[in-house]
């Protein structure tokens, strides 16, 4: 896991974001890393559903950048080209239309997508 963390990481940093949305957060460990990576004046928007464990995940990972909101990923509520890099970390494969998804998130994401499924489904990919 390490590994792919660092993959991830610097995937990240070549994207050079100024903004960042991540569609599926979860309890937000991800996502709280970044916004803190990418300091309190740049926004940082962590999607995910409403289950307990999630939000409690939220409120042990703040930062003065990073929002968090409860909402499906079908159908995105923020402008095109809002922010500069869109993230679905091991996601997609639990959405009902991933092609909607990713192109609501391509909608949303002014220059970057990172997108990754776990490796068990590389071989359906």
């Amino acid at each position: 896991m390490s590994g792919f963390e660092r993959a991830l990481d610097d995937l990240f940093d070549r994207a050079g974001a100024q903004s960042l949305l991540d569609v599926g957060c979860g309890e937000g460990v991800l996502v709280h890393r970044w916004a803190e990576r990418l300091g309190e004046t740049r926004r940082v928007v962590g999607i995910d559903l409403q289950e307990e464990s999630i939000q409690a995940g939220w409120a042990e990972r703040t930062a003065p950048n990073l929002e968090y909101r409860v909402m499906q990923a079908q159908n995105l509520p923020f402008r095109a080209n809002e922010f500069d890099l869109a993230t679905a970390i091991e996601v997609l494969e639990h959405v009902p239309d991933p092609e909607h998804t990713v192109s609501e998130m391509a909608r949303c994401a002014e220059r970057h997508l990172l997108v990754s499924f776990p490796a068990s489904r590389c071989g359906e990919c």
